[in-house]
């Protein structure tokens, strides 16, 4: 798959890897997931729009329950044919989703 090779191509430049996983080695080694937990997650306040790939193999769809919790005005798009990377697997649905919701929204807030 050349998108595959294209990520491995990228992730074996000098740094690169390291920069890639930081991330998520603070979230594990610097206790920052499980702080936030302890102290909780503010609501986000801002309209949100989250597009998923239902083919996603890092990121289970469940991760989608209850978000609407957590931020107040949150639309939420389901690509069947979409894993983890949603604009490489669907662009041009994805763009017409983004610009379709940034429309939506400039006349809601107009």
């Amino acid at each position: 798959n050349d998108l595959v090779r294209h990520y491995r191509q990228q992730a074996c430049e000098p740094g690169a890897l390291t920069g890639m996983l930081n991330y998520y080695r603070a979230a594990i080694r610097c206790g920052g997931a499980a702080r936030q937990r302890t102290i909780g997650y503010p609501a986000i306040d801002l309209p949100t729009l989250v597009i998923w790939g239902l083919r996603d193999q890092a990121l289970a769809k469940q991760n989608l329950d209850g978000l609407d919790g957590f931020v107040t005005d949150l639309t939420v798009v389901t690509l069947e044919q979409a894993g983890h990377f949603v604009h490489h697997d669907e662009p041009r649905r994805v763009t017409a989703e983004i610009l379709g919701w940034l429309q939506r929204h400039q006349l809601q807030t107009s």
